[in-house]
């Protein structure tokens, strides 16, 4: 019996699994986000969103008018840092 690898059907395949585990963990985290960014008006909620590039897809949340997206992530002097972003992003990729 003779088996012969085809290598570029393979890289596909993983490729596509690959991504398609990465754009489940992204929407997962993004259900996290929606559930755990605080809310006043709903507008920064409103603008949590997955976008793409030609670098790839990310996580991001904040737009001209919800312009304080930085200030709920990372915090200011005066106020704590919810890190809305981040901890869904960790909560998607740590190893249970």
């Amino acid at each position: 019996m003779e088996f012969n690898l085809n290598e570029a059907a393979l890289m596909a395949a993983v490729e596509e699994a690959t991504n398609q585990e990465l754009d489940d963990r992204l929407e997962r985290a993004k259900q996290i986000a929606l559930n755990t960014c605080p809310v006043d008006t709903g507008l920064l909620r409103s603008t949590i969103r997955i976008e793409e590039d030609a670098d790839g897809k990310r996580l991001t949340y904040g737009s001209e008018e919800a312009h304080y997206a930085e200030y709920i992530e990372f915090g200011t002097r005066n106020m704590q840092a919810y890190h809305v972003i981040g901890n869904a992003m960790d909560a998607v990729t740590r190893n249970d």
